[in-house]
C-alpha cells in the first residue's frame, strides 16, 4: 500500500516455506497475515482482562437471546 513501510525480515527457511504452504501465499502476505494475528491476539488479551470488572445492566437471558 502506498502508505505501508518496508521492513526486511530475516525468516527461517523452513518456517517461511511451511507458512507459505499453509496459507497459499507468498512472503509478503505471510508476513502481514502474521502481524494481523498478532494484533488480534493483544485485543483478545486485553478483553479478557476485562472479564468480570464491566457492569452490564441487561439480564442475562436478554445478552443470550442471539445464542438461540
Amino acid at each position: 500500500s502506498p502508505d505501508g513501510r518496508w521492513a526486511t525480515v530475516r525468516v527461517p527457511r523452513a518456517v517461511l516455506e511451511r507458512a507459505q504452504a499453509a496459507t497459499g501465499s507468498g512472503p509478503e502476505e505471510v508476513v502481514r497475515e502474521g502481524l494481523r494475528l498478532v494484533l488480534a491476539r493483544s485485543a483478545c488479551e486485553r478483553l479478557r482482562a476485562m472479564r468480570g470488572k464491566i457492569a452490564t445492566f441487561l439480564p442475562l437471558t436478554a445478552l443470550r437471546q442471539d445464542r438461540s
